[in-house]
């Protein structure tokens, strides 16, 4: 044989070899097309990868595409990793797969899984978990082997902050930077680990990956909003988000998240006022009336040289607010809860003069506002924040509206809403230069801690003061019968203010202001305005002042926050604009959840200001509670003689206690009339000769004054106010006893455990005295006085010039004092007697 031939037959002999070693036993084909001439021994694997958008496991050829290059392979050893001698076969261009194995290789009485190798991401929806235990039968094909895999979901979108509130993107609004989103899967509105998410990043495009699991049910995507941050849009936070496909992109509504910057405008009383080393205002156990005084030009602090103190030359504001004072909530609330609308670094409360006529303090929130604006050094080419919001509380509220009369400055906020302000003013306002009590701020119980000259002392050149004072449009509110025989408004007052020892001209330059600024709605230059009303408490409306023997006040009451009646803070606003808080005082109107609830989305985004149901129907429903006699009674702050005997018996010893509205009983602790007053649960005026409790019959109480030890009876009248409507005036008189009162929605009055009815009504008529005069040696005079009246004459006065002293048994004057000396007395309704002069002859 040929060495030739021999290498053929030989190569031949390798190559059967060879064939026979590379195909399974029975193999007689070279792909799954060829027909096989001999039984088979083999099986093919054929199948489909493919993505499972729906996902449900079943293959949609228009939806589901086919995945190339997936590896599918039969798992001998069962261990999940593909072996390199373990058949296999990855998939075609279409996500098909086929590929030939040898059943009779594989251990005996074994079932090995088909496998797809899936990356972590994804996930198998066909089989699952992404296997399959096949029945391999020796020449027997495994058809229709289709994997279907899920594979994640996007959800992008884009946040920026809203820097202009109108709900669209500008083109130069950044990124909600760090905004938090998330899919908040337990519906527990606050991001859980193990929830989808992502931080916006500075230029605002997000994306969230949806996990496989998540396919195919609805989502609820929502925003974690930092202190400050607002949705604007949407408004609720949230979006639904219909069922995903695997790996589908799916582009939500652009969101635009609201970051504002607000200013708190406290009112008057709300700063603290001092100079170095001495707070003046307040100090929680008091104030230095005199060390706040102005200048006669109600602008400049008043010298040593005009009457001023060395403080008094140097005071100001401190920059701080007052939060509390008399162990009541001031301002803390209210800073407290506009701070948290806002960023730390967006928000500020300033602190301005208050003293002062409110059109000159512009310049302190012109500063804060651009230091605001500006996030840094003033003044700035390119301010970080474009407005402002102003949030304003009753005296803040004018000082908000003078500044933005200005269209430079109104640039500068875009919206203002005030709440409790005196637009027309406040007769209250006129108590501190009257009498040196009850502070125009209201219900505070505060007159404990005030010296009344230093306060009357204070009040005359006090123009911020005068600026609360009823202004032109709110009419006639004061009646002095011994000064005017018409009651007086803001034009005939001054006159009666310089009378009583006030700056005649400030109070006509406040009302001027009012005319001009305040009074009328009007333009606010392109600033959003929206106004916050108290209503549905009694509120001193007209004042009448009666002078003689006995200072004393006459109060009509009518509807008001009880500081600030109702037409006032009302003014002349749109019916659109203006927004009611029922049942709530003057100085929590701000904080109070009623106000808040309305005016928040205002504040924060522009929004329109919520309805209030409660404020729809409030009418006033109080009882007007007046005591007569107060030199029995130990009124007269005035009189140490009174004074001392209001240690042990009368209305000094009287006593207050909350009651039941259901069971008509007294519940609460025993209170003084001054700490109910502080506590809210009466609003309380002290005058001379007259003491009026203002008892709302929401909260109604039980009033208890002991018998005074003189044995001089007493007074009193009670009157409902129902709404706009007086009741009638109900009157006790004669009481010597013990009496206890339950006032509120049915008052009565009892004494020795018997219910008192009214008498037949108030004597009216003021008593009349006479002196008697003798003359003694030096020029000295020896005065007798006698007193007749219709009811029982409780003081007789002295008077030498302003200086008063009761009468008790006659008296020896020097000539000089005889020529300023006059007399009065004083009944037990109040009536007062006008001041007579002693007539010498």
């Amino acid at each position: 044989m040929s060495r030739s031939l021999l290498s053929f037959l030989l190569g031949v002999t390798v190559a059967v070899a060879l064939a026979s070693w590379a195909m399974p036993a029975g193999a007689c084909a070279q792909s799954p097309q060829d027909p096989c001439l001999e039984d088979r021994e083999t099986s093919w694997v054929r199948g489909t990868v493919f993505t499972d958008r729906v996902p449900d496991g079943a293959p949609r050829a228009e939806i589901d595409l086919g995945r190339p290059g997936e590896l599918v392979w039969v798992d001998v050893d069962e261990d999940a990793v593909p072996d390199a001698d373990e058949p296999r076969a990855r998939t075609d261009g279409d996500g098909r797969f086929a590929f030939e194995v040898d059943p009779g290789a594989f251990p005996a009485g074994s079932r090995p899984p088909l496998r797809v190798q899936v990356a972590a991401a994804n996930a198998c929806t066909v089989p699952d978990p992404c296997a399959r235990r096949a029945p391999f039968v020796p020449g027997e094909d495994l058809e229709d082997q289709d994997f279907g895999i899920a594979i994640p979901a996007v959800l992008r979108g884009q946040a920026n902050e809203d820097l202009d509130d109108d709900g669209v993107r500008d083109r130069d609004e950044p990124g909600a930077l760090n905004l938090r989103l998330y899919v908040d899967l337990d519906r527990s509105r606050s991001y859980d680990r193990g929830e989808p998410t992502t931080l916006v990043p500075f230029h605002g495009a997000w994306d969230i990956e949806v996990p496989v699991t998540l396919l195919g049910r609805a989502l609820t995507v929502r925003s974690e909003n930092p202190q400050g941050f607002h949705c604007k849009r949407p408004l609720s936070c949230e979006e639904t988000v219909p069922p995903l496909g695997a790996g589908e992109f799916r582009t939500l509504d652009q969101r635009m998240i609201s970051e504002p910057a607000i200013v708190f405008v406290h009112g008057f009383l709300g700063s603290e006022i001092g100079c170095p080393g001495n707070k003046a205002w307040f100090d929680g156990l008091g104030a230095d009336l005199l060390d706040m005084q102005l200048g006669p030009d109600g602008r400049s602090n008043m010298t040593v040289a005009q009457g001023g103190t060395r403080c008094s030359e140097q005071a100001g504001p401190t920059g701080g607010l007052i939060l509390e004072a008399a162990g009541k909530d001031i301002y803390g609330s209210s800073v407290s809860h506009y701070a948290k609308l806002a960023r730390a670094e967006r928000f500020r409360a300033i602190a301005w003069d208050w003293r002062k006529d409110p059109r000159s303090q512009v310049h302190v929130l012109d500063r804060a506002i651009d230091e605001l604006r500006c996030q840094g050094p003033t003044p700035c080419d390119a301010p970080r924040v474009r407005k402002v919001v102003l949030v304003a509380h009753s005296q803040g509220g004018l000082l908000s509206r003078a500044y933005v009369a200005d269209p430079a400055r109104a640039a500068k906020v875009s919206r203002l809403v005030t709440v409790g302000t005196p637009t027309w003013g406040s007769p209250k306002s006129i108590f501190p230069l009257v009498g040196g009590v009850e502070t125009p701020i209201g219900g505070l119980g505060m007159d404990v801690f005030l010296d009344n000259d230093d306060l009357k002392v204070l009040a005359r050149n006090l123009s911020g003061g005068f600026s609360l004072a009823p202004s032109p449009a709110y009419g006639p509110w004061l009646d002095v019968p011994t000064f005017s025989s018409t009651r007086m408004d803001a034009d005939s007052a001054p006159d009666f203010y310089a009378a009583i020892g006030g700056n005649a001209l400030l109070v006509r330059q406040q009302a001027q202001a009012h005319r001009e600024l305040y009074d009328r709605f009007g333009s606010l230059n392109g600033v959003d305005y929206q106004v916050v009303a108290g209503r549905g408490m009694a509120t001193i409306t007209d004042v009448k002042l009666l002078y003689g023997a006995d200072e004393r006040v006459e109060a009509t009451f009518g509807e008001g926050d009880q500081t600030v009646p109702l037409k006032s803070a009302e003014f002349d606003a749109p019916a659109d604009r203006l927004h009611h808080v029922c049942g709530i005082s003057h100085v929590p109107l701000t904080a109070d959840p009623q106000t808040t609830a309305m005016i928040d989305p205002f504040v924060t985004m522009g929004e329109p200001v919520r309805p209030n149901p409660q404020g729809r129907d409030c009418p006033v429903a109080a009882t007007v509670v007046n005591v007569y006699a107060a030199t029995a009674l130990g009124f007269d702050l005035t009189d140490p003689v009174a004074t001392a005997a209001s240690a042990r018996s009368g209305i000094g010893a009287a006593r207050v206690r909350a009651r039941s509205a259901a069971t008509g009983r007294a519940t609460g602790p025993a209170m003084t009339p001054a700490q109910a007053q502080a506590a809210g649960l009466i609003d309380l005026v002290q005058a001379g000769g007259q003491t009026t409790i203002v008892v709302d019959d929401r909260r109604p109480v039980q009033l208890t004054v002991p018998a005074d030890r003189s044995g001089k009876p007493y007074a009193m009248t009670t009157q409902d106010l129902d709404g706009s409507r007086h009741g009638p005036v109900r009157t006790f008189g004669d009481l010597t006893g013990a009496t206890v009162l339950d006032a509120g929605a049915a008052t009565t009055l009892r004494a020795g455990g018997r219910v008192l009815r009214p008498s037949r009504g108030a004597e009216r008529d003021a008593p009349r005295t006479r002196a008697q005069i003798v003359r003694l040696a030096g020029g000295r005079v020896r005065v007798t006085l006698t007193t007749r009246d219709r009811s029982l004459v409780t003081g007789t006065y002295v008077f030498v010039g302003e200086r008063r002293r009761r009468y008790r048994r006659p008296v020896v004057l020097t000539a000089a004092q005889a020529r300023r000396a006059s007399f009065a007395s004083v009944d037990r309704w109040g009536n007062a007697e006008p001041r007579r002069p002693l007539r010498l002859r």
